[in-house]
């Protein structure tokens, strides 16, 4: 069977490296990321990205990369085919304090970025609610 993927666009890689091995720990080997360091980069990979033979789960996107990049980057990876309908997830240490009205319009979850291993470890069981929540609120919108 092959792992469902979560699409990571994060400046820090090392916040992805453990968020991976959290879900690697709480979820085993039924999840992978993929990586992005750059909006740019981002998109433009993934406008090209061939059918992964697994399902994209959700995008997992750093709330400091949309505020550089701004909502529009969302709009350019809802026209990717395979990132149409799936749920956005916004993350961040730093709770937004602009732009919540958009990402309400928007249906987005944010989601308070671990700060150490303990919280790192709790965060795959917060990640996934939200994700459940966010496509619910996709599908019947």
């Amino acid at each position: 069977m092959n792992p469902s993927t979560i699409i990571v666009i994060d400046y820090n890689i090392a916040d992805v490296e453990l968020l991976d091995l959290a879900l690697k720990d709480a979820i085993s080997d039924i999840i992978r990321l993929i990586a992005y360091t750059s909006s740019v980069s981002a998109v433009q990979e993934l406008s090209t990205l061939r059918p992964l033979g697994a399902p994209i789960m959700a995008v997992l996107l750093d709330f400091s990369v949309l505020r550089d990049a701004g909502f529009d980057l969302i709009e350019r990876l809802r026209c990717i085919p395979q990132i149409a309908c799936v749920p956005v997830v916004l993350w961040s240490s730093v709770p937004p304090v602009s732009g919540t009205d958009r990402m309400l319009k928007r249906r987005l979850t944010f989601l308070t970025k671990p700060v150490d291993w303990p919280e790192f470890r709790e965060f795959p069981a917060q990640l996934m609610v939200a994700i459940r929540e966010n496509g619910a609120l996709s599908s019947h919108g």
